[in-house]
């Protein structure tokens, strides 16, 4: 029987995990729809990662970024060649692009695994928190091979480039997946380099004109409902929220 690692899309997916799958996990701990993305070697990226998390998120250091997150990830280098990979990550944007990171450093490090992607099914494909023990282990069972992994591997490429036109090209390409062009197409509607005028900015104006309130709590709710595609958290919402309320 071969052996199996799981890459699970945060501690939340750890927590709930069916005992009776077994394996190694790898917990993804990291944001990569916000901020710089650069880094011509793996530990260039880790450093500006840690610049970022510690310039953005409250209460996390460089060094806590280096200790939770760094150990984690370097492990997707240290899988043995007859593991089988399970990478569980739901449709959403924040789920995706962490994926495709993930499937990049396989990749490049000549990790020739068989790979499978684990999703959540409808109407929980956002979320596997909502999910039951059951629901889980058949989402395992249901996992599917990730048959072009290069292609999910260019996918980061073009994100990282900024290349929409070829993000999008490679996401229609893969019509298995075809959740990723969803994903893709949300990505461009935050209109890169331009994202106080994409639609997650448009639509938290909107909510907070529907609500009367800028107040977090319902807006934060309220946008979740809206715009599911984008799995943003709170420090996303609370990020915009805060630019929003400073323009006069």
């Amino acid at each position: 029987m071969l052996t199996q690692c799981h890459i699970l899309n945060g501690d939340a997916l750890k927590y709930i995990f069916p005992v009776s799958i077994s394996g190694e996990q790898i917990i993804m701990r990291e944001c990569l729809i916000d901020g710089d993305v650069c880094g011509d070697t793996l530990d260039d990226f880790f450093k500006v990662r840690a610049k970022y998390i510690n310039d953005t998120v409250p209460n996390v250091s460089r060094q806590d970024y280096f200790d939770q997150t760094v150990p984690e990830l370097s492990k997707l280098l240290t899988i043995q060649e007859d593991t089988e990979i399970n990478l569980w990550f739901e449709e959403d944007l924040f789920c995706q692009v962490n994926f495709w990171f993930c499937v990049h450093v396989l990749v490049k490090a000549g990790r020739e695994n068989n790979l499978f992607l684990v999703l959540p099914k409808a109407p929980n494909q956002y979320a596997f928190g909502y999910c039951s023990q059951q629901e889980l282990e058949q989402f395992y069972e249901d996992r599917i091979p990730i048959g072009e992994p290069d292609s999910i591997a260019k996918l980061w490429e073009s994100y990282r480039a900024a290349d929409l036109e070829a993000l999008s090209n490679i996401a229609n390409s893969l019509v298995q997946f075809a959740f990723i062009a969803r994903a893709v197409q949300a990505h461009i509607d935050r209109a890169p380099g331009n994202e106080e005028n994409g639609l997650p900015y448009h639509t938290l104006r909107e909510i907070i004109a529907d609500l009367g309130t800028d107040e977090f709590a319902p807006v934060f709710k309220e946008f979740i409902t809206r715009l599911p595609i984008y799995g943003y958290g709170d420090i996303q919402v609370q990020k915009m929220l805060k630019i929003i309320k400073n323009q006069p």
